[in-house]
């Protein structure tokens, strides 16, 4: 089935025309890259977002002119950093096997949770978890020190009193 076209010629809607008709419109200098399009899909455009036409040369802007722009410009804004999740992940297991395993498996979570938000582009929430999985980590492996060093003083005691 033929693609067909309506076209804007002065604020009337013209048209249908064929891809033939298009492209001789567009050659004769009727249609420019500025006129806009409508095809019986129900899309529309402009004509200079059409691949393969070819326009005359006096409906092309000079070099010196801007060109009209039809997208968005691109984001110019530094892209939000993602934060580190995967170290929080190791040290939340090492936390839990060897030192204090509640506040190990809650920094897992945390972690777990992190990494998840950073695949979702929630960088800010993930920064806060990371922040908690930090926390924990921290300390569980102190109160785990604390608690060989008791144990350490506790069996010396025991072994010195015998």
């Amino acid at each position: 089935m033929a693609n067909h076209y309506y076209y804007d010629n002065n604020g009337q809607k013209q048209g249908p025309i064929t891809d033939e008709e298009l492209r001789n419109l567009t050659a004769s200098g009727v249609i420019v890259p500025q006129t806009r399009l409508e095809h019986d899909s129900g899309k529309q455009g402009f004509a200079s977002q059409v691949p393969g036409l070819c326009f005359a040369p006096q409906s092309l802007p000079p070099n010196n002119s801007p060109q009209p722009q039809y997208h968005s410009p691109p984001n110019t804004s530094s892209p939000q950093q993602a934060p580190n999740t995967t170290g929080y992940l190791i040290w939340s297991i090492i936390t839990t096997l060897c030192c204090c395993i509640p506040l190990g498996i809650v920094g897992i979570i945390f972690s777990v949770q992190a990494s998840t938000s950073v695949k979702n582009g929630r960088f800010d929430e993930a920064t806060a978890q990371c922040k908690t999985a930090f926390w924990c980590n921290l300390i569980g492996m102190i109160v785990g020190f604390i608690s060989c060093i008791i144990g350490i003083v506790v069996q010396l005691a025991i072994e010195n009193s015998n």
